[in-house]
């Protein structure tokens, strides 16, 4: 697979995307505070995106972590969808997640 930049190319349902393992992570009262080593930047999740985080395993696909979204909030499956691939796509935008030879791109 090519890694290529989602944002560039999108993300379908049937990726897998899962965070750079060298990011360090926090909890803190149901919320997370993500400091990237690379970068030295640090950044704050609210609960709602802390439970999206939490569900980027590299095994679970959009779709997967969709409908989990739909069974812990009071959303429908493609509000999920849609915000699952905005969140994963604004992860990508700031370098968070990790190696992407695993995700499943739309083919040019």
């Amino acid at each position: 697979m090519i890694a290529t930049p989602l944002l560039e190319t999108g993300i379908t349902d049937d990726a897998r995307p899962e965070p750079r393992p060298d990011l360090r992570i926090h909890e803190i009262e149901g919320e997370a505070l993500i400091f990237d080593p690379r970068t030295e930047d640090t950044h704050r999740l609210n609960s709602t995106a802390w439970f999206m985080f939490r569900t980027l395993d590299g095994i679970r696909t959009v779709q997967e972590i969709a409908t989990l979204l739909t069974d812990h909030y009071d959303v429908n499956q493609q509000e999920a969808i849609s915000r699952t691939r905005e969140f994963c796509l604004l992860l990508d935008s700031l370098g968070l997640l990790g190696d992407r030879h695993e995700l499943d791109l739309p083919q040019e």
